[in-house]
């Protein structure tokens, strides 16, 4: 017969294996996510008495298999056989039935139900139980036992009593409270899954379809396992027997004791699961439909469930639904996944599922990281996405409200390595369960409506909190993301800091699985996790499998004699040393080649590593190969998105050293794919070039060219396109724009007039005007080669005199500003944040564009900068040293300061002043230069703009970093009234914002020291309060009611003590009262 392995549950040490002569992994089941047995045995038997109990019989005999309880408890000593005897319901061993089990779970609801209202964690083997994991699995158990529970009561009510009234004496202690209790709800829950399947097992094999020998075997091993079971239930009988005072001392000198022998139970299950494998592949091919549907059972995964969830979601229509989710993130993580799961080698990646690291990962109960790190192609991201297709069938074919969430990490798409879009992406995910999706988290749609009714969107800290509600609303939540090392360096760390919190705050279990390379940063946050290193010995078969596949696909593979076939695919697969990519490079290289000679001459001389591959890819390249594959890996390697076919081959066909654009000249896709040789691709799904891996990018940022030189050839390609726009009514033949698929993309107009019409020009016209400020900001000023001096020289004519712009420069601002007022601008447009279009106004200043876009660096003299004035200002009020503010530029705003500019010059903009306008931004850095080095008044009172002061702007924008530093930096006064502006103080000014919670309002008034009850004598409010609720900001509403009830009653105190006793109250117990208040407000308000 075929062998239909069971999915067994693995336990045990790493070692088991050797000591057990276990057989080896290409013949052991993968295991499930949370393995399931779930029945017991059916035919029909007496009760039987402790009389009865005789000694076991030899295993190799034929045996009964319906005594194994009895044997078991035949192994134990007299006075122990009591003990079991004595928790039965009498000494006839009451049939156990259906109401048993309902008793059960009444038991665990109890202690569930403490468990919940304690948010109760403990100590278990170094980590750290979330209890309600572990309940919600024995309810599970319980739950399925009860489905099946009738053919196993029919069958053996010693079997279905026995071990039962046990564990209902173990769940009557656990209702106590004890020092104890932690161990014995894992007890509970380990007991519970092992006796269920010691029933299944006992149902599936049987005398009549197992050989006599193999079926003894796994009596003998199950008639131990049943033995251990028993003791533990005797050890908790004794324990529990004892008093409070006497269980103390015994935990005291006995640490461990229950956990030392559920150890002892784990090494049995390895034994009768290898006993049981032996079976299943003897077992008779005429099994019947009930063993098939009870093997079928055992293969089910474990997944607790929570019914409040249910009343957290609110239905909406699929409109409704989608407009809240792509507000929330519109990275597509779906297709992200169905490109890396199409491309993944069938059968592959089952190694990992099988780790054991893996396992505990899935199984504990502990919120816990996971971090599978490997080197440059070791195949991370196709081992990730076969955990996420797991998880994710597991949840979508059995009834759960669990939450699930992934993300692929990507350097070369700004949406993909950036920590927030992981956060969003998160967020929207967690917004419903798999088996719900119709609905939606209310709180997510009430997060929704404020925030766009005040056009905000969602922050790395709005994430967090969001995140941390939906965990704790669901019985278990599992968070995937794949090469953390490709988000942004100075960012992850922070990100991976949010991960940390989540694991320490969240009172239901979190599980997070993390793929990257061993970078340092990475390996020092995340060395004490566990952590599974991919090396050649673990993907060995896969990569066998991969080269199998790709080699195959040469035309003449099935002519080439078996000896050759094997020759090609073991030293492939030996000197890959685990790493796909260098597999990948090679058989493209041995796809090319028609002779077997030729074949065998190249296995012969192949690279040791990837940087050999690239180094030989890149020498072999020809002169007019180098010309086009250079500038497709530079354009490639900075670009601010990925390109597009057509605009691509419209930018590589360009000379950087040119003063005139040219036609394609006959290049096409296949040509430039042919000459990257490899190293750029296709992404067949989005129609983008990307590096065919992220090792390409690296290897020529180290060996050929960095992101500052490759900036600069792009920089100049932008400008040289921005000052050829004038010519041949270029600007109404690039300038349209239309929307295509949901994004915004050129149509280009074909004038017969032009040479260059039709060429793909007008594409490359609507990435340079969004972009040439993006690209020469990563020019680094300390390149000195020729492509950097000729960008200053193009630079300067494109932009024209300060207070004269060039006519390119005014073509540029009109066709920018269309298109961002038909909101037609590309996402990743340098207007996109703190750069307004509108402070470009006049667009006949092109000083402006200097100071919004940081040109310092590039042009550090440009014209002596006679033009500084800070009586210039743009059309909305703001001066030069506002806009570079704004911008974030410290160069910039440093250059201003030196060549006259005032750091405290009142502006009739938005914001007021220099200061008020970094601070609105958030642009801490700025902040604290303008601060320290330019001498900026922090409570200078702001005649103009919504504010009145900086620190105001900052406050009303929730920018709490910015508030500290103006507070500890220069002494901002809380308290100032606020001649001007709409708020009349910063309190008022921070309730009113989009981004304020009590945390925030808590810091303002506990520690900076702002005051509640100050009346205002400025502005739109009378107080602080009054703002709060016109601006519908309840949680600050609620806090500030409350903090002056409490102030109120304080107050009030201090009085009748000092009229009573004479003397001031130091106010250190109310102080201790509020601040517990204020903790309990919190938690409320995290778990809503």
């Amino acid at each position: 017969m075929s062998e239909s392995p069971l999915p067994f549950r693995k336990r045990g040490r790493q070692e088991e294996d050797q000591v057990l002569d276990l057989p080896s992994n290409a013949h052991r089941q993968k295991i499930p996510r949370l393995s399931n047995p779930t029945a017991s045995s059916s035919s029909s038997s007496n009760s039987v008495s402790s009389a009865q109990i005789t000694a076991p019989p030899n295993p190799q005999s034929q045996v009964d298999h319906t005594n194994l309880w009895l044997r078991a408890l035949g192994n134990l000593s007299t006075k122990d056989q009591e003990l079991i005897w004595g928790l039965q319901p009498s000494l006839d061993t009451r049939p156990f039935s259906k109401n048993g089990v309902e008793e059960l779970l009444d038991l665990t609801r109890q202690v569930l139900q403490k468990s919940d209202e304690r948010s109760w964690k403990f100590t278990f083997r170094g980590k750290v139980i979330i209890a309600r994991d572990v309940l919600a699995k024995i309810v599970v158990w319980l739950n399925r036992f009860k489905d099946v529970g009738d053919v196993a009561v029919n069958f053996d009510p010693v079997h279905a009593s026995l071990p039962w009234a046990g564990i209902r004496f173990m769940f009557q202690a656990a209702i106590g409270e004890h020092e104890q209790m932690g161990d014995l709800v894992i007890a509970i829950e380990r007991l519970t899954s092992l006796i269920h399947r010691g029933a299944i097992y006992e149902r599936l094999y049987r005398p009549a379809t197992i050989l006599g020998d193999v079926i003894g075997h796994l009596h003998s091993a199950m008639v131990d396992l049943y033995s251990m079971i028993l003791r533990i239930m005797i050890l908790c009988r004794r324990i529990f027997a004892k008093n409070a005072a006497k269980r103390a001392v015994h935990a005291l000198f006995h640490p461990g004791e229950i956990t030392g022998l559920l150890d002892k139970c784990e090494e049995l299950e390895t034994r009768v699961e290898y006993e049981a494998h032996n079976c299943e592949r003897t077992r008779s091919q005429r099994a019947d439909a009930e063993v098939e549907r009870l093997l079928s059972r055992l293969q089910e995964p474990v997944l607790p469930t929570d019914e409040r969830v249910l009343s957290l979601l609110e239905t909406a229509t699929e409109r409704e639904r989608l407009e809240v989710l792509d507000w929330t993130s519109k990275v597509l993580y779906g297709a992200n996944h169905r490109r890396v799961r199409d491309k993944r080698t069938t059968n592959t990646c089952e190694w990992l599922l099988a780790h054991q690291l893996y396992h505990e990962w899935q199984e504990t109960s502990a919120s816990t990281i996971l971090w599978l790190c490997g080197n440059a192609g070791t195949g991370k991201t196709f081992l990730t996405s076969k955990v996420i297709d797991e998880i994710r069938t597991a949840l979508e074919n059995q009834p759960n409200q669990e939450a699930f969430a992934f993300f692929y990490c990507n350097r070369n798409e700004a949406d993909r390595r950036e920590p927030l879009s992981v956060l969003r992406a998160f967020v929207r995910q967690m917004s419903t369960t798999a088996t719900d999706k119709g609905s939606i988290q209310k709180n997510l749609e009430q997060f929704y409506l404020e925030n766009r009714i005040k056009a905000s969107e969602p922050t790395m800290n709005d994430c967090k909190k969001l995140l941390l509600e939906f965990i704790n609303i669901y019985p278990r939540t599992t968070l995937v993301l794949d090469a953390c090392d490709e988000c942004e360096r100075h960012k992850r760390l922070e990100l991976m800091d949010i991960f940390d919190q989540l694991l320490s705050e969240a009172s239901k279990p979190v599980k997070i699985f993390v793929s990257s390379r061993p970078d340092d940063d990475i390996k020092k946050k995340l060395k004490d996790r566990s952590n599974i290193q991919i090396n050649a010995r673990d993907n060995h078969h896969d990569i066998t499998k991969f080269v199998n596949s790709e080699i195959g696909k040469h035309p003449n593979w099935h002519v080439m004699s078996p000896e050759i076939q094997a020759q090609i695919v073991d030293t492939l697969q030996e000197r890959s040393q685990g790493m796909f990519q260098w597999a990948f490079l090679q058989i493209k290289q041995l796809l090319d080649l028609d002779l077997e000679e030729d074949i065998l001459e190249r296995l012969g001389k192949l690279p040791d590593d990837l940087k050999q591959a690239y180094d030989e890819i890149y020498r072999s390249m020809s002169k007019a190969e180098k010309r086009i594959a250079d500038r497709a890996f530079r354009w490639v390697m900075c670009a601010c998105h990925p390109l597009s076919t057509k605009l691509l081959l419209a930018a590589i066909s360009q000379d950087e050293n040119s003063d005139l654009l040219k036609h394609l000249g006959g290049l096409t896709e296949n040509l430039v794919l042919k000459y990257c040789h490899n190293l750029l691709v296709i992404d067949p799904a989005r129609g983008v070039w990307v590096p065919s891996h992220l090792s390409v990018i690296e290897y020529l940022e180290k060996h050929l060219w960095n992101l500052s030189q490759a900036s600069c050839l792009v920089s100049n390609v932008c400008l040289l396109v921005l000052q050829n726009t004038t010519l041949n009514n270029r600007e109404k033949c690039w300038g349209v724009v239309e929307m295509d698929d949901q994004t915004w993309s050129p149509k280009e107009i074909n004038d017969p007039d032009d040479p260059l019409s039709g060429q793909n020009l007008g594409y490359l016209s609507y990435y340079a005007r969004h972009h040439w400020p993006l690209h020469i900001q990563s020019c680094n000023d300390t390149d000195t080669s020729s492509n950097s001096t000729r960008l200053s020289s193009r630079l300067k004519a494109f932009l024209g005199l300060p207070t004269n712009s060039s006519a390119a420069y005014r073509c540029w601002h009109r066709m920018v500003e269309m298109d961002v007022y038909n909101y037609a601008a590309p996402d990743t447009t340098v207007f996109y944040s703190s750069n307004n279009c509108e402070d470009l106004n006049p667009a006949s200043m092109a000083s402006f564009a200097y100071c919004a876009f940081g040109l310092s660096d590039i042009l550090p003299d440009w014209f002596d900068f006679d033009w500084v004035n800070d009586e210039i200002r743009t059309l909305q009020g703001t001066s030069f040293l506002g806009i570079a503010a704004s911008s974030g530029s410290i160069s910039t705003c440093e250059t201003l300061l030196e060549h006259g500019a005032e750091v405290d010059t009142q502006t009739r903009s938005y914001f007021g002043s220099a200061l008020a306008a970094a601070a609105y931004w958030g642009k801490e850095e700025v902040v604290e230069f303008l601060i320290r080095e330019g001498g900026a008044d922090i409570n200078m009172q702001l005649q103009h703009g919504m504010y009145g002061s900086a620190l105001a702007a900052a406050a009303y924008w929730g920018k709490k970093e910015v508030v500290e530093i103006l507070i500890r930096e220069g002494g901002a006064n809380i308290n100032m009234q606020l001649q001007h502006g709409i708020y009349g103080s910063a309190l008022a000014a921070a309730v009113s914002g989009p981004y304020i919670g009590t945390s925030e309002v808590r810091y303002l008034v506990k520690e900076a020291g702002a005051e509640v009850n100050m009346q205002l004598e400025h502005g739109n409010y009378s107080d602080a309060l009054e703002a709060a609720e016109r601006n519908g900001n309840s949680k600050a509403t609620k806090w500030l009611l409350k903090y002056r009830e409490k102030r109120g009653e304080e107050a009030k105190r201090i009085s009748e003590d000092n009229e009573r006793d004479g003397e001031e109250s130091d106010g250190e117990e109310e102080e201790d009262e509020w601040e517990a208040y204020y903790q309990g407000e919190e938690i409320e308000e995290r778990q809503t």
